[in-house]
């Protein structure tokens, strides 16, 4: 029987910079100059113009994972997680029907994930997951609370106003931290 724990990551805003790649736009197409510590609410579409609304999520097409950035160290955390011995799988919305766009936009930048490992779900929850991890590092309040008790908050402007731990800033801040955080939630 294999004892490899199971870290799933999120990938927008966890891996890739989505948010900050689709503001750019939006800002250059809109004359706006909305930045990602305005949005303090998951509800993006209610700080982008009025005019703009629910058309901002036209920016979350395939072609938006072409030259977007990576989160700084993310690769660096990824790495360091699987020396250390971890299976490291990664758990993605796959609402706006984008396929393996985000899979081949890691890998392109050196992420070196087996499909296997891989997973588009609508539902992260602990119960719902294709895959049962021992921790989900996410950016939505929503999912780390159904992944019951499992869940380690990656800080983002649209989710510090909730008061949760473990969360974590940056990725060098949950490697120096993995034995403490791992070990509050109990698996």
């Amino acid at each position: 029987m294999n004892n490899q724990k199971i870290f799933a990551s999120d990938i927008d805003d966890v891996l890739l910079k989505l948010i900050p790649h689709c503001l750019d736009k939006y800002n250059l197409n809109w004359n706006d100059n909305l930045k990602e510590e305005d949005i303090t609410d998951w509800a993006i579409s209610s700080f982008v113009k009025p005019e703009c609304g629910e058309k901002f999520f036209n920016y979350f097409s395939p072609e938006i994972y072409d030259d977007i950035d990576v989160v700084e160290n993310s690769l660096w955390g990824i790495n360091c997680l699987r020396t250390l011995g971890y299976r490291v799988v990664f758990l993605t919305s796959n609402a706006f029907s984008i396929g393996n766009i985000k899979l081949n936009a890691l890998n392109i930048r050196g992420f070196n994930i087996d499909e296997k490992d891989y997973f588009e779900t609508s539902d992260k929850s602990i119960d719902g997951s294709p895959i049962k991890y021992d921790w989900l590092l996410d950016d939505n309040m929503d999912n780390i609370l159904s992944a019951q008790e499992k869940g380690i908050l990656f800080t983002r402007a649209w989710n510090k106003k909730y008061d949760y731990q473990p969360r974590v800033n940056e990725w060098i801040e949950l490697i120096e931290n993995l034995e403490n955080i791992t070990n509050r939630i109990l698996v």
